[in-house]
Order: structure tokens, then C-alpha cells, then sequence
């Protein structure tokens, strides 16, 4: 009886870690109100990601960044714009805007714009390890 137990929860736990992965999470900074991270109530910033999951910006809309950047350890992961146009993200920190760290990861659909220092191109990848 215990290891069926065991089994169960072990299985129900497995059940709620893939609920978690393939979803997509809204981001729209001129948002005000109760963000669940949906379409209709979205972030306003981008939360704490997990791998398996896309983030999505709103086109049309600049995210300023003043604290930090964008840096993830992630896998299997979509950074990118939803709606019209493209998004934007515009930080003054130095260093690098939009970093994400593992393997498959796809970064699109967004303009990124380097407040008060010289702009460098840099390598854009698509699994990287």
C-alpha cells in the first residue's frame, strides 16, 4: 500500500511539473492592475522564468529597464513580442541587455535600444550550450 502511495504521488507531482512548462507569460509594461501573467491581466515587467515557457512582450511597448537586465538560466524557452509591431527594451546598464543562459532558447521579435554607451553587436543564438 505505501509504495502504490508513493507511485500516486510521485506521479501526481510529475503531473504538475509539465503544467508548469509550455505556457506563455504576457508582458506588457503600460499594464496597471492585478498581473497574472495572461493576456488579459499581464505582467509588467518579466517574472522569474522556467525553462519550457515563452515570454512575451507587447508590441508597440517599451520595457525600461533600470535595475538589472534580462539574465536567465533557462532551456526550451521563447523571449519575443506578441500583438503589432515590435516590442522594445531599452536599458541604460551596462553590459548585456537580453542573456539567456542553456540550450534551445529563442530570442525574436524585439528591438533593444543602449542608453548613454557605445552599442557592440553581438551573437544572437538559437542552442547554444
Amino acid at each position: 500500500m505505501k509504495k502504490q502511495l508513493l507511485i500516486f504521488i510521485v506521479f501526481l507531482m510529475s503531473g504538475i511539473w509539465l503544467q508548469a512548462a509550455n505556457q506563455s507569460f504576457y508582458i506588457d509594461p503600460t499594464y496597471k492592475g492585478t498581473s497574472t501573467g495572461s493576456i488579459t491581466q499581464p505582467y509588467s515587467t518579466f517574472p522569474a522564468m522556467t525553462s519550457g515557457n515563452k515570454y512575451l512582450l507587447k508590441g508597440g511597448t517599451t520595457l525600461i529597464l533600470t535595475n538589472s537586465n534580462i539574465n536567465y538560466t533557462v532551456d526550451n524557452t521563447t523571449i519575443g513580442s506578441y500583438g503589432t509591431g515590435l516590442a522594445t527594451i531599452q536599458s541604460g546598464i551596462p553590459g548585456r541587455v537580453v542573456y539567456v543562459y542553456g540550450s534551445n532558447n529563442t530570442i525574436r521579435d524585439f528591438n533593444i535600444v543602449i542608453t548613454n554607451q557605445a552599442v557592440t553587436a553581438g551573437n544572437t543564438t538559437d542552442g547554444g550550450g
